[in-house]
C-alpha cells in the first residue's frame, strides 16, 4: 500500500532537517545578449506574413541553447559556424 500525503511529507521534512541545504543566490537579471560580454542571441527574423510565431520562437529558442551549450558567442570569430535553423522545417 503507498503512503499517504501526510505519511510522505512527514518523511520529506524529516529527511530535510538532517540536511544542510544550501542557498543560492540568483542574479536580480540575466541577458545572454550581453554575458560577460558575449551574446549568445542572434538577431530578430522577420517571418512576414506566414503567422508561425512559435515555430520562429522555438527556433531562436534552439539556436541559442546550441550557442549556450557550446560556448560558441554569435560576436566571436567563430560565431557564423552554428548553423541557421529552418523555421520551416
Amino acid at each position: 500500500m503507498a503512503a499517504t500525503l501526510q505519511e510522505r511529507e512527514r518523511i520529506s521534512a524529516q529527511t530535510q532537517q538532517g540536511t544542510n541545504m544550501t542557498q543560492t543566490v540568483n542574479p536580480p537579471a540575466w541577458d545572454w545578449r550581453n554575458a560577460g560580454s558575449n551574446n549568445y542571441i542572434s538577431a530578430i527574423k522577420d517571418q512576414g506574413n506566414c503567422g508561425s510565431c512559435v515555430a520562429f520562437g522555438v527556433a531562436a529558442t534552439m539556436e541559442g541553447s546550441a550557442r549556450i551549450v557550446r560556448n560558441i558567442p554569435v560576436n566571436s570569430a567563430i560565431g557564423n559556424s552554428m548553423p541557421d535553423l529552418s523555421e520551416a522545417q
